[in-house]
Order: C-alpha cells, then sequence, then structure tokens
C-alpha cells in the first residue's frame, strides 16, 4: 500500500472525473467475488449447496481461495474457541463462504461470531469488503492517500499532535534529522506507509553506537518513516497498561449536518508490548461516548474475553478515562481540516496536557466497534453515509 499510497498522492488527475473512474475501478475490482444475493439465499438454506458454492468459487478465483484458505486454516489452529472442533472441514467451509457471500475476512468471522448467524444478522454487520467501498465511495481517493503516509498526516495536522515529529525521506532531511534526534535521542520511529503497529519502535540513538550520520543512513535503509519525540501518558491511561501508549479509537462522519462521532473504543496493550494495536495482541473495549467510561469487556484479536487486564487487574467495565468531553469536539475539529476525506478514525492519547493525536486512519476498519459491542451497525451507518455526499 505505501508505494501505491504515494504514487496515488502524487500522480493522481485533480479532475473529478479521473477521480471518480479510477475509484470505480478500485470498488469492482474489491467487489468482484461477491455472489449475486439469490445465490446466497439458496447456500444459506441448504449445507451441501453451500459447499458446491464454495468449491465453484475456489475453481473460479483459485489464488483467491488459496490466500483466504491460509488465513482460515491459520485462525482455525490458533483461535482457542476453534480448539477441539470435529467439524472443522464444515467450520472452514462456512468461513469461506462468508467472505464470498458477504465479504468478511477469517478474523470478522471470528469477532462477530458470524458462525450460526441467520443471512439476516449477517447481512447487519459491515464486512471488510462493505467497509472497502463505502470508504472509497466517500472519501476523495487523492486526498484519502495522505492518512496512508505518516509523513503527510503529520504535515497536514501537526497541531493536533502535541509533540514534535520529523519525517525522513532522503538525504536532504539530513539537517531536520540531526536536530530532532539532539533534542529527542530517545524517541519513537514508524515506518510511513505501516499500519496496525507493525515497525512502531522506541529508540535510543545513545544506545546505537553511530555517529549522527551513520545513524540516519541506517534508518533511511527502511525506507521513509516518520521520527516522533516520546508521547507519557497520564496516570489514569498509564494505569490499564503502563509499557504501552494505550489510545482511543475514535471515528468521524462528516455529514451535512455536521461531524459525528458515533463510534470510540479504546486500545489497550499487554504482556509489556509497546505498542496496543489489537493485531499486535492488544485489547480493545468499548467505552461509552456520553460518560467516557469504558462500558463492555475487553478483546483480543482471537475473541478472547477479559473482564479485567490480564496484567494489571484493572477491571475494564466502569472504567473513568479523564477529560473525556475534550476529545470529542477535538476529533469533529481535526475531521474539518481535510473535508475531502469525509471518513477517518482518528487514535488519540491522553497526557497531563490532554488529548493528543497519535494518527489518523482515512479507511478505518469497523472491526473495533463491533467486536466489542458483538453488534452490527451496517443500517446505522448506511443511514449516515445518506447523510453525507458521495465523492463517486
Amino acid at each position: 500500500m505505501g508505494l501505491m499510497a504515494e504514487i496515488t498522492h502524487k500522480h493522481c488527475p485533480k479532475s473529478r472525473w479521473a477521480k471518480r473512474l479510477l475509484t470505480k475501478y478500485w470498488i469492482d475490482k474489491k467487489t468482484q467475488y461477491l455472489l449475486p444475493a439469490d445465490v446466497v439465499s439458496a447456500a444459506e438454506a441448504d449445507p451441501a449447496r453451500k459447499r458446491e458454492t464454495v468449491e465453484m468459487c475456489r475453481r473460479k478465483w483459485e489464488k483467491t481461495y488459496a490466500v483466504l484458505k491460509r488465513k482460515s486454516d491459520a485462525l482455525l489452529n490458533k483461535a482457542p474457541c476453534y480448539a477441539g472442533r470435529t467439524d472443522r472441514d464444515a467450520l472452514q467451509t462456512d468461513m469461506l463462504f462468508c467472505f464470498f457471500a458477504y465479504g468478511f475476512q477469517a478474523d470478522e468471522y471470528l469477532c462477530y461470531e458470524l458462525e450460526g448467524k441467520s443471512e439476516a444478522e449477517r447481512r447487519a454487520y459491515i464486512s471488510d469488503v462493505d467497509r472497502f467501498a463505502f470508504v472509497y465511495r466517500y472519501n476523495d481517493t487523492r486526498d484519502m492517500q495522505i492518512f496512508n503516509n505518516k509523513i503527510r498526516t503529520y504535515e497536514y495536522l501537526h497541531d493536533f499532535y502535541g509533540r514534535e515529529a520529523v519525517g525522513i525521506e532522503g538525504a536532504g532531511d539530513y539537517a531536520a534529522f540531526e536536530a530532532f534526534v539532539t533534542a529527542h535521542p530517545v524517541f519513537v520511529r514508524k515506518r510511513a506507509f505501516e499500519s496496525m503497529g507493525r515497525s512502531v519502535e522506541k529508540v535510543d540513538y545513545a544506545a546505537s553506537g553511530l555517529s549522527m550520520r551513520a545513524f540516519f543512513d541506517k534508518l533511511l535503509k527502511d525506507g521513509p518513516q516518520l521520527l516522533e519525540e516520546l508521547v507519557i501518558q497520564s496516570a489514569a491511561t498509564a494505569a490499564l497498561h503502563p509499557s504501552s501508549v494505550n489510545t482511543i479509537r475514535c471515528i468521524t462522519f462528516r455529514t451535512a449536518h455536521g461531524v459525528e462521532t458515533p463510534y470510540c473504543f479504546m486500545k489497550i496493550g499487554q504482556k509489556g508490548s509497546f505498542i496496543d494495536n489489537g493485531g499486535a495482541g492488544g485489547i480493545l473495549v468499548g467505552i461509552d461516548r456520553e460518560t467516557g467510561r469504558l462500558n463492555t469487556d475487553g478483546f483480543d484479536e482471537l475473541n478472547r474475553r477479559y473482564e479485567k487486564h490480564p496484567d494489571t487487574g484493572v477491571v475494564f467495565k466502569g472504567y473513568q478515562l479523564s477529560d473525556w468531553e475534550k476529545l470529542q469536539p477535538l476529533c469533529q475539529k481535526a475531521a474539518e481540516v481535510l473535508p475531502s476525506v469525509p471518513y477517518v478514525g482518528w487514535d488519540l492519547a491522553h497526557t497531563d496536557q490532554g488529548w493528543i493525536f497519535i494518527e489518523g486512519n482515512g479507511m478505518s476498519q469497523m472491526i473495533g466497534p463491533q467486536t466489542v459491542w458483538k453488534c452490527g451497525y451496517k443500517a446505522e451507518v448506511e443511514a449516515l453515509l445518506k447523510d453525507m455526499k458521495p465523492f463517486l
């Protein structure tokens, strides 16, 4: 996604009609595997027909099927709730069917507990393919790529970050790098195009044993990166898990009547990890957006439930977050910076100076809200989208 994001941002035509053609191509490419509704209904009513339908998909889309099967194999072997199952073939068939029928990835099948649900219940959830389609339908194709590059995101939204950062992309950035590392010899680095916490690393320049120039050259070998001043979170959020910066994901929809913030949830690290992402073993917990209290148990990427944090013992439900009344207005303000990208997921941390931004995500997934509340939000999101001006 990194190279594609940068190429799209730099070279995507600015004319609306050209961007619309490109957007339609991407949506069609992503949704090409979805089966007609009548085929789905017939397969849902007959297990034998479901197997035949999945086999037909295997023959028609062999490479895609192989990727999906590898992912489902890995999940079936890893998720505790599937251990010891004697009906794994039927379970995997249903898991694969849910991709071709609705667009659900294997982890969504697990976390939304789709096994045993009816067609109507499954359609109530937003699938990964659904999310991709509405994101590209409403977000400007070119401007959305700003959020796929952490350096560009910081350039547009640095006033919300509450800390210093510097992007390094080539030799010309050395002077800025030297000034930053001199001021912040211990810092966080992130590859510009990574996601889900991959590549996030706490760096101590003194421990490298290198000259400043050699250290710069070594970092550049990993490609473009954003270097950030360390975030010191407040005691209230550190209490949940002190070694990770625990963040809130707030999803904004910029509608004709203002910016809505319907879904807020927390990401909390565990086992001494420096990062909190669900894909890196973190725990997701729902938040009452009116009060700022955690209002669900925690869930990890394997849908394991936690009433309290396994390391710190803090009970999740009822835990009060600080300065909650300031978080959503801040996200609403940030959502106005790039009005051409009306759907964004914002990650924020709380410090003694208040809420600060960690990053924005122009393709924010819906797996978080639908996992923690065990509820499908397709109808609710579609109602919000009707109040927004589509890009496509």
